[in-house]
């Protein structure tokens, strides 16, 4: 016969008290245990864990987000994210959730070539992909579909050598 199963000596009645209420992690850094042993005592306890912490939650409220501005929404969609990101200061990761939120789909790199092929054979492809706000690779595609543009500076004067 085996004994009834005791608790590690950290899991007094104050701590239990306070499983489910706060988060493991919290709990396991005062009793001094890992978080999985807090977890695992929650759970033969038949405690649910706690909700998401409000100091800890990652998800940002309705007044800490940043909300889209009126002159750029007519950009989304239109214009590549990093451009309107670098345009507007933020991370480009908001000016696709603003996107998102507008409905409109991602602008196809191509396209945005199309608009600016003039600067083709002025400045490097890099240079090009880096104010248009494309991929320099999206370049070498547009390239490749549609050849017969001019060659940067640099690769003119490579290949005529």
């Amino acid at each position: 016969m085996t004994p009834p199963r005791v608790y590690a000596n950290w899991a007094t009645a104050e701590v239990r008290a306070r499983l489910g209420t706060v988060p493991d992690s919290t709990v396991a850094t005062e009793v001094g245990v890992s978080k999985q042993a807090v977890q695992q005592v929650r759970v033969r306890l038949g405690i649910s864990p706690s909700g998401p912490n409000e100091e800890t939650s990652r998800r940002l409220s309705e007044a800490q987000r940043i909300h889209c501005p009126l002159h750029v929404s007519p950009m989304l969609g239109h214009v590549p994210d990093a451009a309107v990101a670098r345009q507007c200061g933020v991370s480009s990761a908001t000016v696709h959730r603003w996107r998102k939120e507008a409905g409109r789909l991602p602008v196809c790199g191509v396209a945005v070539v199309i608009h600016h092929v003039h600067l083709l054979g002025t400045m490097t492809d890099a240079d090009v992909a880096r104010q248009i706000g494309v991929k320099r690779t999206t370049i070498a595609h547009f390239r490749v579909r549609h050849p017969g543009y001019p060659l940067s500076p640099c690769r003119r004067r490579q290949s005529s050598e």
